[in-house]
């Protein structure tokens, strides 16, 4: 039977809360990769995900355990305004890892709305109301992070030919060995694309009825 898992609405109620930095990392929470756009000689131009609408992203910790968390449209638009007022120019970090990494520049920030807008191919099927940046990448930052992704391919790749299982539960066994390489987010980036985005911030958490989670989630679903 399929664990359910509580749903929690992240919010910014309080004065404190908001979008502290953003972390360019190989397994973004959400399952979305940056889309590279175009290369130059000195840039990488990408169409970067930030916060997708509507999507339930699982979430662990010790405070509240194993839960699903998502960001509502409206929200989403709260947290971009707060952001261009009170964090203009918005540090980026690769992995969480802290330290200001250079080379990243912000060219354009908005919230998707298929109604209006038309510039990035449906915005590769993210949903109205997600929060997106056009971002330039320099190319050595973009070489280097390229070639780590490329290399924890391999490690995934040669770990998957050393497993000696039966061919009845070898797609189980890959799945685990993976996830254990990946980390505890099963969620990989597609196609061509090397990284996604993710946030740092904070954020009020208000815990949803397991009858609205429902309805929530068929919402979503439907």
């Amino acid at each position: 039977m399929e664990k359910r898992l509580k749903l929690y609405l992240a919010d910014i109620e309080d004065k404190e809360d908001g979008l502290l930095r953003l972390s360019l990392v190989k397994r973004p929470a959400t399952g979305c990769a940056c889309k590279v756009l175009s290369v130059g000689d000195k840039y990488v131009r990408v169409f970067a995900p930030i916060i997708v609408a509507n999507k339930p992203i699982y979430r662990k910790d010790g405070n509240l355990g194993e839960y699903n968390l998502l960001f509502l449209p409206d929200v989403i638009k709260d947290i971009q305004t707060r952001t261009a007022i009170e964090n203009p120019r918005i540090k980026f970090d690769v992995e969480h890892d802290g330290h200001d990494v250079e080379g990243v520049v912000v060219v354009s920030s908005f919230i998707i709305d298929h109604t209006t807008d038309t510039l990035y191919s449906n915005y590769y099927g993210l949903p109205d109301g997600s929060w997106v940046m056009e971002l330039l990448i320099e190319r050595n930052l973009y070489t280097k992070l390229d070639q780590e992704d490329a290399r924890n391919r391999l490690e995934v790749n040669n770990l998957h030919k050393r497993i000696d299982v039966t061919k009845s539960n070898i797609k189980s066994s890959v799945k685990e060995k993976e996830n254990m390489v990946n980390g505890t987010n099963p969620a990989r980036s597609t196609s061509h694309d090397f990284f996604g985005i993710s946030i740092s911030g904070v954020f009020t958490y208000s815990e949803v009825s397991l009858s609205d989670a429902i309805d929530i989630y068929n919402k979503i679903r439907y």
